[in-house]
């Protein structure tokens, strides 16, 4: 009767910490909310307002918490010289949350975002303006350390005169990069 016992009560600790393992495994990491911190991105920038003004966008984001980020931009438009500087939130979320996964497209890997910034808008002469954004667009995370940008709209409001005309007003800035993750 007391192996029976001894049987029994090994079978019963076993099975408990036979759980305990099962609950431990380990799932594999959302690429789309992975620990990263801070992340860098640029590329080309392409303002709609005139006929030669293209030029190089960088931003950083500072993750704030789950789909939440602090981002910071710099454009340059190259003719005429023109320096904007934004900064606002951003929200980021899975296009999977919309659509479902099927055969053809994964949803689960691209990432949307909307952001609102706000900040200035610097021309050549040193004369500063207010400016705004409101923008969005599609990110490809392809690691836990890098994506794709192929889409990042904005519209930006900045108003600067140059001999009594604007020539930095109401665009739209349409930018594609890359992002580093850290």
């Amino acid at each position: 009767m007391m192996k029976i016992i001894q049987v029994v009560a090994v079978a019963v600790l076993l099975f408990v910490f036979s759980l305990g393992a099962l609950a431990q495994t380990p799932t594999p990491p959302n690429l789309l909310e992975s620990a990263w911190h801070v992340q860098l991105g640029g590329g080309y920038n392409l303002t709609s307002n005139e006929g030669t003004n293209n030029g190089f966008a960088s931003s950083i984001a500072l993750r704030v918490g789950n789909h939440w980020s602090v981002r910071a931009d710099i454009f340059s438009v190259n003719s005429p010289a023109t320096l904007v500087t934004l900064i606002g939130p951003e929200f980021r979320w899975s296009l999977a949350q919309w659509v479902r996964p099927n055969d053809f497209i994964n949803t689960g890997r691209f990432l949307l975002f909307v952001n609102a910034k706000a900040g200035s808008a610097k021309n050549s002469n040193d004369v500063k303006k207010l400016a705004y954004s409101l923008g969005g667009g599609i990110e490809l995370p392809v690691s836990e350390t890098f994506s794709l940008r192929p889409l990042d709209v904005s519209y930006v409001r900045a108003s600067l005169f140059q001999g009594g005309g604007i020539w930095l007003g109401n665009h739209m800035r349409l930018a594609s990069g890359i992002g580093l993750r850290f």
